[in-house]
């Protein structure tokens, strides 16, 4: 891994991606060279297809509703 140098500063605003017809919006709130914030929000009903970030550590905090995780097992599921 690469020495942290300095954050990278994001024009918020401009990097969002609100109102998408897909139902998914985005903003980066931060990032450096070994981390990146990102904010997600999901219109009712919409979901991701499944896919993974190997290497890349998640944290999913829910505001409004529910969240569903599928695993790569059978019946793997977590809410």
């Amino acid at each position: 891994m690469e020495k942290l140098t300095a954050p990278k500063t994001l024009d918020a605003l401009s990097e969002a991606c609100w109102n998408n017809p897909t139902g998914r919006n985005y903003v980066r709130a931060s990032q450096t060279d070994r981390c990146h914030i990102a904010l997600n929000c999901y219109e009712p009903g919409v979901n991701d297809e499944m896919h993974c970030h190997p290497g890349s550590d998640h944290t999913f905090f829910v505001v409004e509703g529910e969240c569903t995780i599928k695993g790569l097992k059978n019946g793997e599921e977590y809410k």
